[in-house]
């Protein structure tokens, strides 16, 4: 199965809504936008797939050219351009994270910090397993149509919730290309 036509139905059935988060597959605007110094060369190996409502979003960043498009890291571009970097190192990775909804803009600032101030000991990413739990229990109270997104995601392609989106992030952002210092050449 597609995995990325399979979230693109997902938003389309949710009046292209995903807890905080809003359809933009494809729409190269988005990395015009964001990142106005890339030449047209680099903008083509991202492909957009969610913005969150302060134009922060999501892009598949195919960077690896022998590896399937849901192979390839995916990128989170903040407003602001901080953090900017690989938060997933492919697509299965990506829907892993999305329970945690609008609160991902949150977890991954943490990790900005964390990485900032060079991996301080129990520091900014401390949050225990029930902590975790409890914002993706709160995701599925604020927007009730997440409980089901849970629940197909699961059972349609076999995929649950990381237990840690840290780790998810960090284990991206330790084995993938750097995508700062791609983007700022």
């Amino acid at each position: 199965m597609n995995k990325t036509n399979w979230l693109k139905t997902l938003v389309s059935n949710n009046n292209n809504e995903l807890s905080n988060f809003y359809g933009v597959f494809e729409e190269d605007s988005y990395i015009k936008n964001a990142l106005t110094e890339l030449n047209d060369e680099k903008s083509k190996l991202l492909i957009p797939l969610l913005e969150d409502g302060s134009n922060s979003f999501f892009a598949i960043w195919s960077i690896h050219p022998d590896r399937e498009l849901e192979q390839q890291p995916i990128v989170w571009i903040e407003c602001e351009a901080n953090p900017i970097s690989v938060c997933a190192k492919n697509f299965d990775d990506f829907l892993s994270l999305l329970p945690y909804g609008g609160m991902l803009h949150n977890l991954f600032s943490k990790v900005d910090f964390y990485l900032m101030e060079e991996r301080p000991e129990n520091k900014y990413i401390n949050l225990s397993a029930q902590e975790l739990q409890q914002i993706i229990s709160n995701c599925e109270t604020e927007f009730p149509y997440m409980k089901e997104f849970n629940l197909k995601l699961k059972d349609e392609l076999g995929i649950v919730p990381t237990e840690n989106p840290f780790a998810t992030f960090l284990d991206a952002f330790d084995s993938e290309p750097d995508f700062y210092n791609w983007s700022d050449n």
